[in-house]
């Protein structure tokens, strides 16, 4: 994901909050510190884990390098962890994915789980990213626009259909992957020429991305009833 500048503002749902550096959440002491706005919003920000805090984890899986430095590599990567975990929540719903059921479909330790992904909110990342990479674009600009919109809503509804759990996981705080900015840039393209202004086009591509994953997770829901 790129790199948000430091001090830069986010907003979500009309709030503007300020995301601090790496350094303005440490004191003299070099310990963290308090941080004066919900900076858990933030997609650059950073928040601390462990009981004294002192370790820091990036909000996006996509600011974490997929392999440490320290240790031996692993045999697997991101990419096998998140298809076995959305095959469990294809199975069973989001709730069915654990950290320690993941590891037994790799064969692997629950903590050698945590090299690939420090935490389940990272996976369910991952997992809402791998799902978007199953729009499909034409190679060139469609000549009818609002065609191609609901072309987009459409495979939204049929991707939510295939994975039920992705209303659940999209209640969460976006952190926006490769595949779901492929998703923004293609609608926003789509969009060039209107007289909404951007803030009047996010709202519209949320509106239209927000009923298609609703009605498709309504649908799958009926299926199995």
């Amino acid at each position: 994901m790129p790199s948000r500048p430091e001090n830069q503002s986010c907003s979500r749902s009309h709030a503007t909050v300020a995301c601090p550096s790496a350094a303005s959440l440490r004191n003299g002491s070099n310990r963290p510190v308090d941080p004066p706005v919900p900076w858990q919003l933030c997609s650059r920000t950073w928040k601390p884990r462990g009981r004294g805090g002192e370790k820091l984890t990036p909000i996006s899986i996509w600011d974490i390098p997929e392999q440490g430095t320290r240790g031996p590599k692993g045999k697997h990567d991101r990419a096998a962890v998140t298809v076995e975990a959305i095959r469990l929540a294809d199975a069973g719903g989001l709730d069915a994915v654990t950290m320690r059921g993941v590891a037994a479909e790799l064969g692997i330790a629950p903590m050698s789980l945590f090299k690939y992904v420090p935490t389940k909110d990272h996976l369910i990342q991952l997992m809402v990213d791998m799902a978007a990479s199953e729009y499909q674009y034409p190679d060139r600009e469609p000549a009818d626009k609002r065609a191609a919109i609901a072309d987009l809503a459409r495979q939204g509804r049929d991707i939510t259909r295939r994975h039920s759990w992705l209303p659940d996981a999209m209640r969460r705080p976006a952190v926006f992957g490769p595949n779901g900015l492929a998703y923004f840039e293609w609608f926003l393209g789509l969009l060039t020429g209107s007289p909404l202004d951007t803030a009047a086009k996010m709202e519209f591509i949320a509106m239209i991305n927000g009923f298609a994953v609703m009605y498709g997770g309504m649908e799958a829901t009926l299926a199995v009833q």
